[in-house]
């Protein structure tokens, strides 16, 4: 009986080291990661200017698997059109940054294999600016594991890496495609970010990213250097993508430099931080090649014929099937975007309201940082009922910085109804009356609403 009882006390005594050994871990990671999420408000950003750099990026895009369906989406169709399974491409354009999350991107120079330029994925690139310590990851969809109201949301776990810097893990607590697992290198004295890699999955796309951040001030706000690894699947088609993007870039052409031609690749061999490896050499090499030999085997008439041809598809047919967007004002501070006319996604069907065509136009303009406006038009065409509808919300920002708006809202043309009149007249009238030739239930709504609000 002794015995036991020393067995039970060392059991005992064991334990409650355990939990003296947990306590202390779950203290320090309580810690790693109220130092994450106030690490943002701890960059002074006070007096922050309008700042100017470059970026460069590049990619590749293979076809894996496709069939006709690839040409309902009007941003594959280049590469479901084509009899090239892999394309790349290359980018170099101006960044002007106002405030951090705030960067506006301009193309100086491009070069792709991609026919006619067109764009492709255009969706993804915005999975190459995450904002890590704001509330939504990418684009406002995704939710950020690294801002303090989210904790919520996700698990962490705190591990040590090396001296200085720890490894944070995370995983969401319910699935949900807003949501990312991966892990982030964190610097253990202030909480910053030195290294992130997650991976999710939203609107059809699978994404992997990895990022670096800057090494001081504001610049460890954003991302240094980001890979993208993106895959698309949509009813047998299998699109992956890989894009590899830098940040912050010197400015490498001289103000005499004048770029006549978008697409000189001399001036893309100056400005590119990252060499082009064998294989992207060979894939535009045999580009230029294919399109050399067309150029030298067609006729001056067939030529003629493909030059109409390309300038009709340029000017009308890219309008009909591609999204028309673009800036205006002195400093690109408005835009608008309109959604394409033919696009097959803008078709839908129901048995109550039959085929119904949708057309969506969106502009904003910005008079500062804190003040601007947004209005949206979406419209649609019921040929069933043959009846229109529309929805025009219009917002005024106040202060964005504290959410602060007023938004109005007219919508009109669609139908509700009541099932108990229909009950009620039934009842009374039973068998009298042929239901099948009225249309007691259907009314047409209109509806107009005012919203205002702030966040304290």
């Amino acid at each position: 009986m002794r015995n036991i009882l020393n067995i039970l006390f060392v059991i005992v005594l064991a334990m409650a080291g355990c939990n003296d050994v947990h306590a202390a871990d779950r203290r320090y990671a309580l810690q790693i990661m109220k130092r994450v999420f106030g690490y943002a408000a701890s960059v002074d950003t006070t007096g922050l200017k309008t700042q100017e750099s470059y970026a460069y990026l590049k990619y590749d895009i293979r076809a894996n698997k496709r069939n006709c369906l690839l040409l309902a989406i009007p941003t594959m169709y280049a590469i479901a059109n084509t009899g090239v399974r892999e394309h790349v491409g290359e980018t170099y354009d101006r960044v002007i940054m106002k405030r951090p999350g705030d960067m506006r991107l301009t193309q100086m120079l491009e070069r792709n294999t991609i026919p006619y330029g067109m764009r492709t994925m255009p969706t993804v690139l915005k999975y190459l600016t995450p904002l890590i310590y704001d509330e939504l990851l990418i684009d406002g969809r995704i939710i950020s594991p690294f801002h303090l109201r989210n904790r919520r949301f996700y698990r962490y776990k705190v591990s040590p890496f090396m001296r200085g810097a720890v490894i944070v893990s995370f995983r969401p607590r319910h699935k949900n495609t807003k949501l990312v697992r991966g892990w982030a290198r964190i610097e253990e004295s202030t909480g910053r970010i030195l290294e992130t890699s997650f991976d999710g999955e939203y609107d059809l796309v699978r994404f992997h990213v990895t990022m670096t951040t800057g090494d001081e001030g504001v610049k460890t706000l954003m991302p240094a250097q980001c890979n993208l690894n993106a895959r698309f699947l949509f009813l047998g088609n299998d699109i992956t993508a890989e894009y590899t993007t830098v940040f912050d870039l010197p400015k490498r052409l001289p103000d005499s430099t004048r770029i006549v031609n978008r697409r000189d690749t001399a001036l893309l061999n100056i400005v590119r931080p990252i060499p082009t490896n064998s294989h992207e050499q060979y894939l535009y090499s045999r580009y230029y090649a294919a399109r050399d030999a067309a150029q030298t085997d067609t006729t001056k008439h067939s030529h003629k014929r493909k030059t109409w041809t390309k300038i009709l598809w340029k000017n009308v047919g890219r309008r009909l099937l591609m999204r028309t967007r673009q800036n205006f004002g002195t400093h690109s501070q408005g835009n608008f975007r309109v959604s394409p006319v033919l696009n097959p996604l803008s078709f839908s069907y129901s048995g109550r309201r039959g085929l119904t065509y949708k057309f969506d136009v969106r502009g904003s303009y910005f008079f500062n940082e804190r003040q601007g406006l947004q209005l949206r038009f979406k419209t649609g065409y019921s040929f069933k009922q043959k009846q229109i509808y529309f929805d025009f919300p219009f917002t005024f920002y106040i202060n964005q910085r504290r959410n602060a708006y007023i938004r109005t809202e007219w919508s009109s043309g669609r139908h509700i109804y009541n099932s108990e009149l229909m009950d009620a007249i039934r009842l009374e009238r039973k068998d009298s009356i042929d239901w099948s030739r009225l249309n007691l239930t259907n009314f047409r709504d209109h509806s107009f609403k005012a919203v205002a609000h702030y966040d304290p």
